[in-house]
């Protein structure tokens, strides 16, 4: 996952560049005195901290779900957060580390993690004709 390679982090926030990035259940955030894995704060918000939302149009309608977010990484530069969706059925969370030079509403970065679908369906599609791997079938070259 592309969240837990600080490297990227860095550079994106060195360009000003803001993200969201998918991280594991077990990644640590900083929110104070202490580092606390993703599913350990999920775990103490409040049911007032989650909203729902639409993460974007799919197959069948809008896909809602609960999203919650979490202030992280106090005395960096810009505004860090844990972002949470939460699926209404089956209750699975998923985390992403979310970062931007300026503050912003949470649709924002709900808005970006909903693409990851959009983004899935082309990398699938693509497979079909194998250019995920950078190859490139002969009829397109002819």
């Amino acid at each position: 996952m592309y969240g837990t390679d600080p490297g990227l982090r860095a550079d994106l926030e060195a360009r000003g560049t803001s993200y969201v990035l998918a991280v594991a259940c077990r990644h640590k955030f900083t929110t104070g005195l202490r580092a606390s894995r993703g599913d350990d704060l999920a775990r103490r918000l409040p049911r007032a901290a989650w909203q729902r939302y639409s993460a974007g149009p799919g197959a069948k309608g809008h896909r809602y779900y609960d999203w919650a977010w979490v202030a992280t990484d106090p005395g960096q530069r810009g505004h860090h957060w844990l972002l949470i969706r939460r699926n209404r059925t089956t209750k699975e969370l998923a985390y992403y580390r979310c970062y931007s030079p300026r503050r912003v509403p949470l649709t924002a970065p709900v808005k970006v993690a909903g693409c990851r679908w959009a983004i899935e369906e082309t990398f699938q599609a693509s497979n079909a004709c194998a250019l995920h791997c950078g190859s490139v079938p002969s009829w397109f070259l002819e």
